[in-house]
């Protein structure tokens, strides 16, 4: 139920971004009446199967007429109506729609990678996994960077787990081999970080803790500043792996690399607790 509840979450961002400021001759009552529409959606597919066809008709209604009225927020609009025509099954019209508005936003990238989510969760929603993802991998490889296409290979690996066992232990791979190849662009791009974020999560929930230590050493050596969000982790996997000593290992040498920087005095004392010998540590 969480995880259904996630998703369900992440749906209703890909369907609703955070909005602009809206440049129309009144924006407080554009926006406003989009909100109302938009909350009327939240309602319609917080529980599709019971909600009745009007419904489904008036929300779409009320989009149409703000795309008419306040071509600012014809986008979110455009992909709110898609939402809806995927819960109402009508799956043919919504990836037709998607397609089109593609084609007429071309030059923005963050709505083409909402809009390609939808088709492929369109294909989901249909029964369709293949095609869906299909759909999913075009996001992938056509939005490199952006947040959903990092998202997505662990959401592949995670349904097909579910499904066969061997086939989500190949989707895994599947999605370390991206990460990887990501995490090795130039390091002064946010992409080969996040990347190496994501390849850290694919190895943990598969609980491969020595390759996801290997991982938070990598990201910690090419990354100093993100040994304040990993010590934890790495002190953590050490425990799993049994083995401190490794943790230890890994703290000692960014000591030793960056004497000066803050966090030492924490690692110091996480050295300490994990009992690796005082004397080891440089001062």
């Amino acid at each position: 139920m969480k995880k259904t509840l996630i998703f369900f979450g992440a749906i209703l961002i890909v369907l609703f971004g955070v909005l602009s400021l809206i440049k129309t001759k009144n924006p407080y009552a554009a926006e406003k009446r989009f909100w109302k529409a938009r909350n009327a959606t939240r309602k319609i597919l917080s529980n599709p199967e019971t909600t009745p066809p009007a419904l489904f008709r008036e929300n779409r209604e009320e989009y149409e007429a703000i795309i008419r009225q306040h071509p600012p927020l014809a986008k979110e609009s455009l992909l709110a109506i898609a939402g809806l025509l995927i819960h109402e099954k009508e799956y043919d019209e919504a990836r037709d729609l998607l397609a089109e508005s593609k084609q007429k936003y071309a030059e923005d990238a963050e709505f083409g990678a909402r809009a390609q989510f939808l088709a492929g969760y369109s294909y989901e929603k249909e029964g369709n996994w293949r095609e869906a993802v299909q759909a999913y991998e075009a996001l992938m490889e056509a939005h490199i960077g952006n947040r959903m296409a990092f998202q997505i290979p662990l959401y592949i690996a995670r349904q097909d787990l579910k499904k066969d066992t061997q086939r989500g232990a190949e989707s895994y791979e599947k999605a370390i081999a991206y990460y990887r190849r990501l995490s090795q662009g130039p390091k002064e791009n946010p992409t080969a970080f996040n990347a190496l974020n994501y390849l850290y999560l694919a190895y943990h929930e598969q609980q491969k803790w020595e390759e996801a230590l290997g991982v938070t050493e990598e990201i910690v050596v090419t990354y100093p500043r993100a040994m304040s969000d990993y010590a934890l982790v790495i002190e953590g996997l050490g425990r799993k792996l049994n083995q401190p000593e490794k943790a230890i290992a890994v703290f000692e040498s960014f000591i030793q690399s960056h004497p000066d920087h803050p966090i030492v005095p924490r690692l110091k004392e996480r050295i300490q607790k994990l009992g690796g010998k005082r004397q080891n540590v440089p001062s």
